[in-house]
């Protein structure tokens, strides 16, 4: 039991520092040299972006991540062609949330990455 109860704890804290990455990166894709510096953890960030779009504990955390996932279109393709169709399934779990705002910001995003080529 108190493994487990430990192991929860690990996992509340990466849960927490993933969100906390987040919230600063969806601050920081708005300045295209920011962007550009982003390029390369890409990977990182898009895995980070899509877990959070389906966090659940606050609706301002999945917007965040839309809105970092939206911006970061932006990035050239060669970047993006490999994360494309994951990332638009997992967006499709955002689709079904229970606020109307972040479904919005799901479709908006999730067109935003169907509508990418090279």
């Amino acid at each position: 039991a108190a493994a487990d109860e430990k192991e929860r704890e690990v996992q509340d804290a990466e849960e927490e520092r993933r969100v906390n990455a987040v919230v600063a990166l969806s601050k920081l894709v708005d300045h295209a040299a920011a962007l550009k510096a982003v390029e390369p953890h890409s990977n990182t960030v898009i895995t980070a972006c899509c877990l959070s779009a389906t966090y659940k504990k606050r609706k301002e955390v999945r917007m965040m991540a839309l809105e970092c996932l939206s911006k970061l279109t932006m990035l050239p393709y060669e970047k993006l062609h490999g994360r494309k169709m994951e990332v638009i399934n997992e967006l499709a779990k955002a689709l079904d949330d229970p606020k109307r705002a972040v479904r919005k910001a799901a479709v908006k995003t999730r067109n935003a990455w169907y509508v990418l080529k090279g």
